[in-house]
């Protein structure tokens, strides 16, 4: 797969877009959707893409059960078993990790502090050590993203999708790109 390069003046032009929380997209049978593969971000190349399996995995991997599954976790990765594979998978909302991945990022959404890492968000389990994974929360503005999302124009709106959550390209004020959580595929919030 190639990865696209895009000038700042559509960045700047995408920024500009603002998103309408709430209202639902049109359906895919009555709006024009153009979709991409997009396959690198500069955080997170030397990681493996969701959706990859192997039969080898990292020795310092910690084994995380949720429900009756025993996830292999290490440096902010999840693997699932899958037969005599693994698969890289985001986790699971509610699965709880002992610490923080190096390169986490601190979010703050409505005085709220959220960490993110690798397409995945935490919040701090009160009075615990521990960490739980949470779904997006609408707002949050992260600098990457995991490989593999999709970018689709709808509407002639410009999204990427990971793991069917909306994203839409920001101009901070510092001049760097940021995505902004803008919606949820399941739930319809863009």
């Amino acid at each position: 797969m190639k990865s696209t390069c895009i000038s700042m003046g559509l960045w700047a032009a995408l920024a500009l877009s603002q998103p309408t929380f709430g209202a639902a997209p049109e359906t895919a049978t009555s709006a024009r959707i153009q979709r991409q593969t997009v396959v690198v971000h500069h955080r997170y190349r030397a990681y493996p893409r969701w959706g990859y399996r192997t039969t080898v995995i990292p020795r310092s991997t910690t084994v995380i059960y949720h429900g009756r599954v025993g996830y292999r976790y290490v440096d902010g990765v999840f693997y699932k078993p899958l037969g005599r594979t693994f698969v890289v998978v985001p986790p699971p909302v509610g699965l709880v990790i002992p610490v923080l991945p190096a390169g986490f990022v601190t979010i703050t959404i409505g005085g709220a502090p959220f960490f993110y890492h690798y397409g995945t968000y935490y919040v701090k389990v009160s009075g615990q050590n521990q960490y739980r994974v949470v779904p997006p929360p609408a707002g949050a503005q992260v600098d990457s993203l995991p490989q593999g999302y999709e970018k689709i124009v709808l509407n002639g709106q410009t999204y990427y999708v990971l793991d069917g959550i909306y994203y839409q390209a920001r101009i901070r004020e510092n001049g760097e790109v940021a995505y902004e959580v803008v919606g949820n595929k399941t739930r319809s919030e863009i």
